[in-house]
């Protein structure tokens, strides 16, 4: 499962992709639509949309699904995240998307050895 990390610290603000099976992290991709000095969380400016938008077309799978959404994501997770450090699990992301959308959204296929 993969959760989404924001971490504060002396080398500045960071948004990661961490995968729980594995315990590998790595940077989320950062979208630039607003903000091009990077992420940011915490309050509801450049930052934090571009934060959101990241996210929801990481956990989408496309930017174009969460044009329309990243918005509202922005208000309703980002701009409220702990300044210092947050996590966000994927599941959750999704789960958002369905109740505001109406819609399901398709979800990875668990690995091989989970369905046995």
């Amino acid at each position: 499962m993969k959760v989404y990390v924001g971490i504060r610290d002396a080398d500045g603000a960071r948004a990661l992709v961490k995968d729980t099976a594995t315990g590998a992290a790595a940077p989320l991709r950062h979208v630039v639509r607003h903000s091009p000095t990077g992420m940011e969380w915490g309050y509801g400016g450049s930052g934090p949309s571009d934060l959101a938008l990241s996210i929801l077309a990481d956990a989408l799978g496309s930017v174009e699904a969460a044009n329309p959404l990243y918005g509202v994501f922005k208000w309703r997770f980002v701009a409220s995240f702990d300044r210092k450090e947050w996590e966000l699990p994927q599941p959750r992301v999704l789960k958002w998307v369905e109740t505001v959308t109406g819609r399901p959204v398709d979800r990875p296929a668990a690995p091989a050895e989970a369905r046995l």
